[in-house]
């Protein structure tokens, strides 16, 4: 039997090519706003520049985004300044990403210029736009989803083999890059499950497809597992079951949170508003179409999943966990709009046009506009919860005390301070064999036996030690 091809439309080139210009400029925009995050340059540090072996086999606490590092160091291990390779991936993806939903979206309205304004909106949603230029996973896992969610949806409709490969493939990186891709997974089994049970033929494809995709992530996890141990992916502290009696309350409370999140802010934490747009997709249950049932049913099973593991984990995620289902439900819920606003078109046939710009078009422009503006002062707060900003000042001032060329020590925990001085041009050594003339520890960590010789010179920013030798 002949392989069926699939044609990618190119013949809307300059929108593809717009995307990818407003892409990188924002992208480079967030990289400007903020210095590396001590998470970041832990990845960086710790994993990307070591040993792509010891990388997959290194499960480090709390997590190490081991695809995302390993794809690091071998493209760019010759590259001192890993950091800023590890943002380029994600900016890359954040591209990748933005084209995705533009294809989708367009396949879904049948209209390029509609299909743009709410890929913006996709564009510009906090969550996406904010690690958009980190050296994390999670940009490059939110391209995953995307690509996981658009295959299968096609899959489900057109029932071809290239499909289920594209979302074998995607799975296999989601998995890979960061463990939480639970989340993802248990929504496309949810979703797909009644197809399966009405279709058995497209059942015993699925299945295969899904045993060699769990396969390869065994195998992929299976050198974490053999040198790290089970205890290193599941024991630690960000995904240790809580007690049900201390789960309930902070899942009640964090999902509020979490429809916030999802649009920018747009409406307070727990207000009505907030809970209107997040249930604004169900009204796609009544239009009659086909595509949109499958566009609901899609958007029900990303937050079930979510229910679902989370009950299962007893453990409710960081917000940066969740970035898919925020991704898909701002493009769903953009969709939705459309949709309606193209119902109540049709009673103003010879104006229809106009009331599309008015209810549509518009409203969407401005709420991406407003999407730029938010909390665009405080991103290193809402990416990460503290003062990125204020650290690396404080950090890189501080560290002026030791006069340039020194040669410094770092101990195990102090590496934000060793990438800082490793950039600024300092002879910095994580490998410490007290002939350094300056050794850099936190507060909380003991001085080691072989660093009797050295004394302290001065606490520096976020609880860090200059020492030197006598």
């Amino acid at each position: 039997m002949p392989t069926q091809q699939i044609r990618i439309d190119l013949s809307g080139w300059g929108w593809y090519c717009g995307i990818t210009a407003i892409a990188l400029a924002a992208g480079l925009w967030q990289w400007q706003m903020m210095p590396p995050a001590y998470d970041e340059i832990f990845s960086a540090v710790n994993a990307s520049a070591m040993h792509p072996f010891r990388t997959l086999s290194y499960y480090m606490l709390p997590n190490n985004h081991i695809l995302f590092n390993v794809l690091n160091g071998l493209l760019f291990g010759w590259h001192q300044h890993l950091v800023g390779t590890g943002r380029v991936l994600s900016l890359l993806a954040y591209v990748g990403i933005s084209l995705t939903c533009f294809r989708w979206l367009y396949g879904l309205m049948n209209s390029r210029p509609f299909a743009f304004i709410a890929t913006l909106c996709i564009m510009f949603q906090f969550a996406t736009w904010g690690m958009s230029a980190q050296a994390r996973g999670y940009e490059c896992q939110l391209l995953c989803g995307w690509l996981a969610f658009a295959s299968l949806y096609a899959f489900v409709q057109r029932q071809r083999g290239t499909y289920m490969r594209i979302n074998a493939l995607a799975n296999l990186a989601g998995y890979a890059l960061i463990p939480s891709w639970s989340y993802c997974y248990m929504a496309q089994l949810l979703f797909v499950a009644p197809y399966l049970l009405w279709n058995r033929h497209m059942a015993l494809r699925y299945m295969r497809y899904q045993a060699a995709t769990l396969a390869c992530v065994f195998l992929f996890y299976l050198p974490a597992l053999c040198f790290s141990g089970k205890a290193a992916l599941t024991g630690n502290k960000y995904v240790r079951p809580a007690h049900m009696s201390a789960f309930l309350p902070q899942f009640a409370g964090l999902g509020k949170n979490f429809i916030s999140h999802c649009f920018s802010g747009l409406a307070a934490e727990g207000s009505i508003l907030s809970y209107i747009l997040f249930a604004m997709p169900l009204l796609l249950l009544f239009t009659g179409r086909k595509m949109d049932r499958l566009v609901t049913g899609f958007y029900v099973a990303i937050w079930a999943g979510y229910l679902v593991v989370s009950l299962l984990v007893r453990h409710t995620p960081f917000h940066r966990t969740l970035i898919v289902q925020f991704s898909i439900s701002m493009g769903i819920v953009a969709y939705t709009c459309f949709v309606m606003a193209g119902i109540i078109s049709t009673y103003a046939r010879r104006i229809r046009m106009t009331v599309m710009i008015l209810l549509f078009a518009i409203p969407m422009l401005s709420f991406s506009i407003y999407e730029l503006r938010y909390d665009r002062n405080n991103v290193n707060f809402g990416l990460y919860g503290n003062d990125v900003n204020g650290i690396h000042n404080g950090i890189t001032r501080d560290l002026g005390i030791i006069p340039a060329g020194s040669t410094i020590a770092f101990s195990e925990e102090s590496f934000y301070c060793y990438y800082h001085c490793h950039r600024l041009g300092y002879k910095a050594s994580r490998c410490a064999t007290g002939t350094e003339e300056y050794y850099i520890k936190r507060t909380d960590e003991p001085l080691p036996p072989s660093m009797a010789a050295y004394s302290l010179l001065q606490n520096i920013y976020d609880d860090h030690q200059v020492y030197k030798r006598n």
